[in-house]
């Protein structure tokens, strides 16, 4: 997975996964225009795609809101005592 955040086009990525991944990269970036779904929408449904971009904006948020605000990131006992607690009672609204 590694490999391919750094680069969605290299070997070994499949091509849809690269698709998205680029997209994503983008609207990091900058506005996208209508050329920038043209590689996605050969692999992904319309709602995939808008998906994803809704993590990758939300997480984009989160981000820069906690640097911004000078949130403390979890410790490592944190991040473990949470994924335990996820992995036993899963998400709730």
């Amino acid at each position: 997975m590694t490999a391919a955040l750094a680069d969605p086009a290299g070997e070994g990525v499949p091509a849809d996964v690269g698709a998205i991944l680029k997209l994503a990269a983008t609207a990091n970036q900058r506005p996208l225009n209508a050329d920038d779904f043209i590689d996605a929408r050969r692999h992904w449904a319309e709602e995939a795609i808008y998906d994803a971009l809704t993590v990758t904006s939300l997480f984009n948020f989160i981000n820069k809101w906690v640097d911004s605000t000078g949130v403390e990131p979890l410790t490592p006992d944190g991040y473990a005592a949470r994924g335990k607690l996820l992995a036993e009672e899963g998400y709730h609204l």
